[in-house]
């Protein structure tokens, strides 16, 4: 049921029978348009379900039979979310109320109106691709996974970096097994085409197209060494090596830190697993986006006609 389709023709075939609608929980504004949104698809006579973003144990057990999510919250809801579907190949339809929404697709004014025309098969699918990351152990030659269920895997990046203020850290960058780069920096950041317009940004990185498949290796206030970002194939096998008297941390898509020490190793891949997200707008949204979030003076991000 969930193939991807060119833009201007229909994103599923046959019926709509439940959708899932998250939110997240810190947020009232965002629990109260989650409700509104359950009360419009009873309107609709559509089964659906809500959930916060944040609770892996009920959301996941609500996802089976799902055949769209409704993200409500910033980009970081949308984040969790991505990861709390897989290995199902859900979409997700995101409602930003967050400050940036490089992600989401409507504004929370937008949702009510827009569902209907979404849910009869208007709008078209986009893949983004993501990373898997582990790091290895260091006892038995490394605990690299046997299958993708043993990576965590990440829509926006994964990130080596310092975990004490003003001691940076060694990072040797070997890819396909060979070394390209040693970093002393304070981090260094392993990004998708998602995640280039999040942190990787921030430290200088260049964008990426969304639907890109290239990783981006981008150092964090690199000392003394390279500090130019660089795009790598999508086949590629990075593996950073941390060098440090002090704490390093693993971190995949800003959640769950994971401690390094000195000489452990993390492992990056593209991930077997895609997000894909209903878009309603023409695929040139993405550049409309960065020029409302990135330049002072821009024209409001959408103006009437602007959806189809």
């Amino acid at each position: 049921m969930h193939s991807a389709t060119p833009s201007g023709h229909p994103w599923h075939e046959g019926v709509v029978d439940r959708v899932g609608v998250v939110y997240h929980p810190r947020h009232p504004e965002a629990f109260a348009l989650a409700q509104a949104i359950g009360a419009r698809l009873e309107e609709l006579q559509v089964a659906h379900w809500t959930s916060s973003a944040f609770d892996d144990g009920p959301l996941t057990a609500l996802l089976p039979a799902t055949d769209l999510i409704v993200s409500v919250g910033g980009d970081g809801t949308i984040l969790k979310t991505a990861r709390s579907v897989l290995p199902t190949p859900i979409p997700i339809l995101g409602v930003n109320y967050g400050k940036v929404g490089f992600m989401a697709e409507l504004a929370p004014t937008e949702v009510l109106h827009e569902l209907p025309l979404l849910l009869a098969g208007q709008g078209w699918l986009e893949e983004r691709a993501m990373l898997a990351a582990w790091a290895e152990t260091g006892e038995t030659g490394g605990d690299a996974p046997r299958s993708p269920a043993r990576a965590a895997h990440a829509l926006n990046d994964v990130v080596v970096a310092r975990a004490a203020v003003g001691r940076p850290i060694g990072v040797s960058v070997h890819l396909d097994g060979e070394i390209i780069a040693t970093y002393r920096c304070d981090a260094v950041i392993v990004a998708t085409a998602t995640g280039s317009t999040g942190y990787s940004l921030s430290a200088g990185g260049p964008i990426l197209p969304p639907e890109s498949d290239a990783i981006l290796l981008t150092p964090v206030s690199a000392h003394l060494s390279l500090s130019n970002a660089i795009v790598l194939p999508p086949t590629s096998t990075i593996t950073l090596t941390v060098a440090t008297e002090h704490v390093a941390a693993l971190s995949v898509d800003g959640q769950g830190d994971v401690t390094l020490s000195d000489g452990q190793q993390v492992v990056v891949r593209q991930s077997p697993y895609r997000t894909r997200f209903l878009r309603h707008r023409p695929r040139s949204y993405f550049y409309r986006a960065l020029r409302y979030h990135l330049s002072p003076h821009a024209d409001p991000l959408w103006s009437e006609g602007d959806l189809r």
